[in-house]
C-alpha cells in the first residue's frame, strides 16, 4: 500500500554544517524538533539508512515526511519535507537553518503529488533512492 496525496514539497540544500551535527542519532533528534514545523499527521514512524558517506532519517507521518540527509565530511545536509494542509514555508526553512546553524542554503519550494510505501523494506529502498538524488545534486559544478 502506498500513502498519495498532493501537498507543498520543499528541499533545502544546506551548507557550513558542523559534522557532530550530521551524524545519525543527531540528524533524529534534530527532525523531531523540526516536526512541530511542518504537517506531519499522525502515526509518526523514523527510519535511518546509514551509507560510507553519511546518513539519512526520515521521519513520515500520515500526511507528509522529513527526510535529512548528512555528509559529515563535507559539512553539507539536505532536507526534505512533503506535507498537505497549510505550511509556513518561511517559518519551517528559519527553524531548519537555526537548529542546524547553517552557514548557508538554497531552497526549492514546488506543490505536486507525492507518495511513499507504508512497507519498511520498501520505505528504506526510497530513502536511499532519495538519498542517491540529493547527493547528485551536491556535486561540485552541478
Amino acid at each position: 500500500m502506498k500513502r498519495f496525496a498532493f501537498g507543498t514539497h520543499l528541499v533545502l540544500d544546506g551548507r557550513g554544517v558542523e559534522a557532530w551535527r550530521l551524524q545519525p542519532d543527531e540528524l533524529g533528534r534534530t527532525l523531531a524538533l523540526l516536526a512541530p514545523a511542518w504537517p506531519l499527521g499522525r502515526r509518526l514512524e523514523r527510519l535511518t539508512v546509514e551509507g560510507p558517506d553519511g546518513a539519512s532519517v526520515v521521519h513520515t507521518g500520515s500526511s507528509g515526511y522529513l527526510a535529512a540527509h548528512g555528509y559529515p565530511e563535507r559539512g553539507l545536509i539536505v532536507v526534505e519535507a512533503f506535507g498537505v494542509g497549510e505550511v509556513d514555508s518561511a517559518h519551517f526553512a528559519a527553524e531548519v537553518e537555526t537548529h542546524f546553524d547553517l552557514g548557508g542554503y538554497d531552497l526549492r519550494l514546488s506543490r505536486y503529488g507525492r507518495f511513499l510505501p507504508e512497507d519498511a523494506e520498501l520505505l528504506r529502498r526510497v530513502l536511499l533512492g532519495l538519498r542517491s538524488y540529493a547527493t547528485a545534486r551536491l556535486v561540485p559544478g552541478g
